[in-house]
């Protein structure tokens, strides 16, 4: 009977989780399926939709008919964006933004964070449309950002918005890195190349998925370095294609052993360097010959054996067969002088 009682309990509160399960299923389901300003808190609605009253209350999130075109984009410029992220008025709290960090998001555009552009202009409105998506700068496996702007036909930023935790700010990085690559795509607009084509080509590629690589083919230039090259791409006379490069070293020749006699003496006079106890005509000073300790091997040294054939260089060395023979006395010698390391002469023999 208990047992039965026991199966009856457990079958109802199986039922009570799997409804509770579905109930909370089809509420995260209905959150996801809403719009995204519906999903914002009250008064973050409220200003979102006040900012797109410019552009007769459509939603970027919600518009479909996007256009690629490079040649739609109105003419932003540098003193633009900083203007926006720097000098205009926040709604929130009343104070210029002073958004100094988001003028480093140049370093999300010249990396590839920032994907293709997609513009739309509002019949009769003054006002574009830009939208695109942005990689997370940490969080590479996770869905990309959506920053889009307003921006005037005449480049002034109206109004900008991300689904980033700070977008709700209007001037997040996304945002900052989304109007860079406006601006460079601008500028390369209104420069042509040999073929009076715009060289759009010279834009930083895509970032679908960071792939694993092997160190030496690693890209390591720095973010500074990146910008500068693509600033001189789009200024320059003429633009072509190619994989960014380090200046060439100056090659400076080998100097010879005459030629660095005055400093190795020098360092043999005041330093006694280490270095130089490999040399034939250094090594004697670097050796503390005594009765009780075998030769130093350094003396071996015979610059006339390195021509020498093979079978002549076999014989030759017969004759020091045994140099590299240590009696027990000698061994002891050699453990007593070395103790203090480095800091005794013999430990360079």
């Amino acid at each position: 009977m208990y047992c039965a009682i026991f199966r009856v309990h457990k079958s109802k509160q199986t039922l009570r989780v799997g409804t509770t399960t579905t109930r909370n299923m089809l509420k995260s389901s209905s959150k996801e399926n809403r719009r995204y300003r519906d999903r914002l808190r009250p008064e973050a609605k409220q200003q979102y939709l006040k900012k797109l009253e410019c552009i007769a209350n459509l939603d970027p999130y919600e518009i479909r008919q996007w256009s690629k075109d490079p040649d739609d984009l109105p003419p932003l410029s540098y003193p633009d964006i900083f203007t926006y992220l720097v000098c205009v008025v926040s709604t929130y709290t009343a104070n210029q933004f002073h958004n100094y960090k988001s003028l480093e998001a140049h370093i999300q555009f010249t990396n590839g964070w920032v994907q293709d552009l997609a513009i739309f202009k509002p019949p009769n409105c003054e006002y574009v449309v830009i939208h695109t998506k942005v990689l997370h700068s940490q969080r590479l496996n996770e869905p990309a950002l959506r920053p889009w702007v307003i921006v005037s036909t005449t480049g002034k930023v109206e109004a900008a918005h991300c689904t980033c935790m700070a977008g709700v700010a209007e001037t997040c990085t996304h945002v900052a890195a989304l109007l860079f690559k406006v601006e460079a795509t601008v500028r390369i607009r209104g420069t042509k190349t040999v073929t009076d084509e715009p060289a759009y080509w010279v834009l930083p590629g895509n970032t679908i998925k960071i792939q694993p690589e092997v160190g030496h083919n690693i890209d390591f230039t720095s973010s500074a370095a990146q910008k500068k090259t693509l600033d001189e791409n789009i200024n320059g006379p003429s633009v072509v294609k190619g994989r960014r490069s380090r200046p060439s070293k100056r090659k400076i020749p080998s100097a010879t052993f005459e030629e660095l006699s005055p400093v190795l003496d020098t360092l043999q006079k005041h330093n006694k360097a280490v270095c130089l106890s490999g040399l034939e005509k250094y090594c004697t000073s670097h050796t503390v010959q005594s009765s009780t300790l075998p030769l130093s091997l350094a003396c071996l040294h015979n610059t006339g054996a390195q021509s020498l054939g093979l079978t002549e260089l076999q014989l030759h060395c017969v004759k020091y067969v045994n140099a590299a023979k240590v009696t027990e006395e000698q061994a002891e010698a050699i453990e007593v002088r070395t103790r203090l390391q480095h800091r005794s002469p013999q430990w360079y023999v």
